[in-house]
């Protein structure tokens, strides 16, 4: 997962030991209704559900009630990059646990789902691109709106990341069945507003930023990076990006790892080089670096919240934010903005923002902004209509 977080830092991942803890296995489909409690408020009501798909794959999640009598607004989960359980775990910390718990406090009922070959969901990943996961997507928030307690007419998309895109595919009508309704609004966390190219581009700068290592080396190691990218989005051949892809790999062994031989990194970068190729001329990783999110964002119509954490390092809060509102507001979105300060990719207070920081920081997400998605969910859909009557 985190060779596509953190773009084609494959050697630093590696080096550095930033490998994430194995998702907790999902709590099995069929169990009856759990009643979890938070202190000082109402106990929330969860569902165990799976979701149909093609023959012989179903999705499994959670959904997650306020407490008391519905119809309730609704929200679905996109998960970001890589296949992720439903809790979006990431070295031990849980944000879409702690989000759908908030917004249950808030009277927002929430669908998160395991992804294709993650916890309790059948099929794979292997083949999809992000226009596969927004369809996906677009199938939970239909089974979403089928829900006892949950208003039909109220349900809309939070996506984390890459799952923002997700999002907006499904609200453009890319990813959804041409009778299928748009999401009533969308959450977009950390949503990117520039092609996957440059996303990526903008992670690598920021990782060597904080290195000590030769000036030189690294430049030359970013220059080798930009080159990789070039070539994916080119459509260049597997022969071709195994070049490419192994000069990437050697320029970033000589920023790193200072202490092996020429013999011994020349073995590495081989090794390297081999498991990472596929990756590289992947159907996701061809469609992520061309793909520009503010050409469907442009076609959107509907409430949205932007939310990037100002210390974010893996989508730039400096450089993505502005030009996705921007194409929001063109295709008519009444979009609010929120950017927290110090905080990062996953609006936990930080530090740094840098991704091996994630792990050593108390709390899975902050409270404050979770509470404040779940409130503006339910203030914005106070606004769409009158509830519908209970199914």
């Amino acid at each position: 997962m985190l060779t596509r977080i953190i773009g084609f830092m494959l050697v630093a991942t590696c080096c550095a030991g930033m490998q994430a803890p194995a998702p907790s296995t999902a709590t099995q489909a069929g169990a009856p209704p759990a009643a979890t409690a938070n202190a000082g408020k109402p106990a929330r009501n969860t569902r165990e559900v799976r979701i149909p798909r093609e023959a012989g794959v179903e999705l499994a999640g959670t959904l997650t009630l306020p407490a008391g009598k519905g119809p309730f607004p609704a929200v679905a989960f996109i998960t970001g990059s890589g296949a992720q359980d439903r809790d979006e775990t990431i070295f031990g910390k849980k944000p879409f646990k702690a989000w759908a718990e908030a917004f249950a406090d808030a009277g927002v009922a929430s669908l998160r789902v395991d992804d294709r070959g993650m916890g309790a969901s059948g099929g794979s990943l292997a083949t999809f691109t992000t226009l596969d996961i927004a369809r996906d997507a677009a199938a939970t928030l239909a089974f979403l709106r089928m829900q006892p307690d949950v208003d039909p007419t109220r349900c809309g998309l939070l996506g984390h990341s890459e799952g923002s895109t997700a999002a907006i595919l499904v609200a453009s009508g890319v990813a959804r069945e041409p009778d299928a309704p748009a999401p009533a609004f969308l959450v977009l966390v950390a949503g990117a507003g520039r092609d996957g190219m440059a996303v990526l581009e903008e992670q690598t700068r920021v990782i060597y930023r904080t290195m000590q290592a030769d000036a030189a080396l690294k430049k030359a190691a970013i220059e080798r990076h930009h080159e990789m990218c070039a070539a994916i989005k080119a459509g260049a051949d597997e022969a071709a990006l195994r070049e490419r892809l192994q000069a990437l790999v050697e320029a970033q062994l000589a920023v790193i790892d200072t202490k092996s031989t020429p013999e011994q990194r020349a073995s590495k970068a081989a090794a390297l080089t081999a498991a990472n190729l596929k990756q590289m001329h992947s159907p996701w990783m061809r469609w992520f670096v061309a793909n520009d999110p503010c050409t469907e964002a442009a076609r959107c119509k509907l409430p949205c919240l932007s939310v990037n954490g100002s210390m974010d390092t893996q989508v730039s809060a400096e450089h993505d934010q502005a030009p996705l509102v921007e194409a929001l507001r063109k295709g008519g979105c009444a979009v609010t903005v929120r950017t927290p300060e110090e905080m990062n990719h996953l609006l936990q207070p930080c530090a740094t923002g840098a991704v091996n920081e994630y792990a050593t920081i108390a709390v899975d997400t902050d409270a404050g902004e979770a509470k404040a998605m779940g409130e503006w969910i339910a203030q914005t859909t106070k606004a769409i209509n009158a509830p519908a009557t209970t199914h």
